[in-house]
């Protein structure tokens, strides 16, 4: 009888990672061989391009808009102050959001 699927693929994993695929196939009730088939083809990779640049560039506004908050706050200029703190909010919120995307994408 011939095989329906005759490639074997052969990888390394460290023992906590052993530990946690085992958990996770007991759970599934595949057996190991079906579980990572299944979790390897269904799940869609998403790679972002430019991510890592994109967030750096973030942090880098978040510090110089905190070096304007101190020259804001220490009375030395008012007419900005409200539209300074509504940009921190948005950066912050943005911030928040693509920390978010980043931990799913890696």
């Amino acid at each position: 009888m011939t095989r329906s699927k005759n490639h074997q693929i052969k990888f390394y994993v460290s023992d906590e990672e052993l530990i946690k695929l085992k958990e996770n196939v007991k759970k599934s009730k595949l057996n190991q061989s079906d579980f990572l088939r299944i979790i390897s083809i269904r799940k869609e990779v998403v790679v972002i391009e430019g991510l890592d640049e994109l967030i750096t560039q973030i942090k880098k506004i978040g510090v110089n808009l905190n070096q304007i908050a101190k020259v804001l706050n220490s009375g030395s200029i008012f007419d900005f102050n409200k539209d300074l703190q509504k940009a921190q909010k948005e950066l912050n919120t943005l911030w928040q959001v693509l920390n978010v995307l980043a931990q799913k994408v890696r």
